[in-house]
């Protein structure tokens, strides 16, 4: 089947960051990239936040769908960043985090420019190591997941073989049509 797709690794963090927003409306920052020394600037109109990184890839060979597009296996991490004045913090950052890993369970992103298999769920841990992040509450979810990138080679278009027929091997190839059988029966066409 051919999608014409080009995946594109914007498009992903674009399509998480949307999806996170729908289902989480009550975090007020959801982003990809912040760097580090701008975590430590979050104010309180920011918490609570999500923040992610995108932090590696690595080949996913037993994922390859065959049409000319990358799998790779991206690793994120999701920082759940709640302000220590929130009545009891701690709990509130571990349930989001737990809430969040939940939701993220076999979530998969589709769309214009990105397709992934489902995410796994590697864990959610309190984050206290975060350079920055010590006037806050920190829990880290992580996931993997596969994404397909690069350009499809299938294009939609183009003639759909009216008689396929068939040989074996050595039988194949030019010089040897004439060991080829038709496919379909006689005066039947393929659809």
């Amino acid at each position: 089947m051919a999608t014409n797709t080009v995946v594109q690794v914007s498009a992903y963090q674009d399509a998480v960051v949307a999806k996170i927003r729908a289902a989480f409306p009550d975090f007020k920052t959801v982003e990809f990239d912040r760097e580090e020394v701008d975590r430590d600037e979050l104010e309180a109109c920011d918490l609570p936040a999500i923040l992610l990184d995108l932090n590696e890839f690595e080949e996913a060979s037993e994922d390859d769908r065959g049409n000319g597009q990358s799998p790779m296996r991206g690793r994120v991490e999701a920082r759940v960043v709640i302000g220590y004045r929130t009545t009891r913090a701690k709990t509130a950052a571990r349930a989001a985090a737990g809430t969040l890993a939940a939701w993220m369970r076999l979530r998969r992103f589709t769309g214009e420019n990105v397709w992934t298999e489902p995410a796994k769920v590697i864990g959610a841990y309190r984050d206290d190591f975060s350079p920055g992040m010590d006037r806050y509450t920190v829990w880290r979810v992580e996931w993997a997941q596969v994404l397909h990138l690069g350009e499809d080679v299938w294009k939609d278009g183009g003639t759909t073989p009216g008689n396929p027929t068939y040989s074996f091997a050595p039988d194949i190839g030019l010089g040897n049509e004439a060991h080829y059988h038709p496919l379909l029966p006689s005066g039947a066409r393929a659809s």
